[in-house]
């Protein structure tokens, strides 16, 4: 079994970022700045990927302006939190979409298809390499959730492989559909767009070419970060009084629900040292005091060192209010992945055949 690896705050990181996407969703400005945050302490660039993949999966169908924002932020070098949020503070106001995360999750999980293809193939169809018949097939029903299996099997992590697949989807668009697809739109989205996930980038730009132009959000987007969000930021890093010690306690009971499987359900202690191993940003502060971790306890090697780190962290005070009790999310224990869909989604029409129990993967 891997070790865990949490937070600052000694969360896991992949609950983190079920958190942040649940945030977001539920256009909660607030919540999303902590968790954010969160993530981004514990890695700059695991925070942006997260970022670019909750955009794909949740925001990219209808908001595209987004994808240029991103990346110039982040190619420019702004790689800062307040950038972040002011991303995040973007996604609160664009309308969300899960078509594509249900497509990327049919991907990484990979189900068996729901049907074969029989019968004669298309003319049309024969002017393509035959490695990508099932594909066009799936393309040409609209069966994405088959897409997302052929896609699959046809990817190998090769930049020759992105390339000629993004190339026979665009072709397929734009002579079998009539759809205008511009020259050379792939070799933008694969060279410079920074984010890694290459095919899930051709799964978006797949599924985005299947939308109405008139729904699509074309309007300018906020570029920086409210007063009232940075000062959200000083009260998350304020540790006068907050108890550090005691969220594992609090915060890591067993928990689950029927949509995605927290990984606290697999920490065994509460104990707070027991836990900062885990935890590289721990790692870095007790460093910074002269200290070090050992079998489960903080040494420094003086008494001046060890009081300017408690007097720093303050985590020992018992009578404060612990700011990480503000900041958890609700389990619904009856809900599966149809009512949470609905609920988020009212106006999506399911087509995905998932089974009842099936569970999203970060």
């Amino acid at each position: 079994m891997n070790n865990p690896k949490f937070t600052r705050f000694l969360y896991d990181v992949n609950d983190v970022k079920y958190c942040l996407l649940m945030s977001l969703l539920e256009k909660n400005i607030d919540d999303t700045i902590f968790w954010i945050y969160e993530l981004y302490l514990y890695d700059k660039e695991i925070c942006w990927n997260t970022i670019w993949e909750i955009f794909y999966d949740f925001y990219g169908l209808y908001n595209p302006k987004g994808e240029v924002m991103i990346t110039n932020f982040y190619n420019n070098g702004f790689h800062t939190i307040e950038n972040l949020i002011t991303i995040c503070d973007n996604m609160v106001q664009w309308k969300s979409d899960p078509r594509i995360f249900l497509a990327h999750q049919a991907y990484k999980q990979v189900y068996p298809i729901t049907s074969s293809y029989k019968g004669p193939v298309k003319l049309w169809i024969k002017n393509y390499d035959i490695k990508y018949r099932n594909l066009l097939r799936s393309l040409d029903k609209q069966n994405f959730y088959n897409v997302a299996y052929y896609l699959n099997a046809l990817y190998t992590e090769s930049k020759d492989d992105i390339y000629n697949i993004f190339k026979t989807i665009c072709s397929f668009y734009s002579k079998q559909k009539g759809f205008t697809v511009k020259e050379g739109v792939y070799e933008h989205l694969l060279n410079d767009n920074p984010y890694k996930n290459k095919i899930h980038i051709v799964l978006a730009v797949t599924m985005y070419l299947t939308i109405d132009d008139s729904k699509i959000n074309n309007t300018n987007h906020k570029y920086c970060s409210t007063e009232d969000e940075l000062g959200i930021l000083k009260l998350i890093d304020n540790f006068k009084g907050l108890k550090v010690n005691n969220v594992l306690q609090t915060k890591r009971i067993p928990i689950n629900n029927n949509i995605y499987t927290f990984k606290r359900n697999n920490i065994n202690s509460h104990k707070w040292t027991e836990n900062i191993n885990y935890c590289s940003w721990w790692k870095r502060k007790i460093e910074k005091y002269n200290g070090i971790i050992q079998e489960n306890t903080i040494e420094f090697n003086s008494s001046k060192s060890s009081e300017k780190f408690y007097k720093r962290f303050d985590y020992l005070k018992d009578n404060s209010i612990n700011i990480i009790d503000i900041n958890t999310v609700s389990v619904d224990y009856t809900k599966n992945w149809t009512t949470w869909i609905h609920d988020y989604f009212k106006d999506y029409k399911n087509d995905m055949p998932f089974p009842t129990q099936f569970h999203f993967i970060l």
